[in-house]
């Protein structure tokens, strides 16, 4: 009784966090496009460049959400480390091939390139 008690508790408090609104909004492109409303030119160059950079990251955490996932179930799912997860989203992780794999496959996607623009 007291484990399913305990239990409850943890799914409502998971609940509740997912329902939380994110401080960078519904997705990382509004939150840019936010962001470079008030930048001059050289700030929205140099936001751009970083765009590209942080493209994969914006990615998973916007699949992510949209699956409402956490990091930890993301991770459950691909075989992965939540670490691991919280370095791709925050753009300083380097995942193998195979890691990211089966991390498009969670969200029956693919991996490839894609034209610039």
């Amino acid at each position: 009784m007291h484990v399913a008690h305990n239990m409850e508790i943890m799914k409502r408090q998971e609940s509740q966090s997912l329902e939380m609104e994110s401080p960078i909004g519904d997705s990382f492109d509004s939150y840019v496009a936010e962001l470079a409303s008030g930048l001059d030119q050289n700030g929205r160059e140099l936001l751009e460049a970083f765009r590209g950079h942080y493209s994969l990251a914006s990615q998973i955490i916007e699949l992510r959400k949209r699956n409402h996932l956490t990091q930890a179930q993301l991770a459950a799912q691909a075989r992965v480390n939540q670490s691991d997860i919280s370095r791709l989203e925050r753009g300083t992780g380097n995942a193998s091939q195979a890691a990211l794999e089966r991390i498009a496959r969670v969200f029956r996607a693919s991996l490839g390139f894609l034209p610039e623009g």
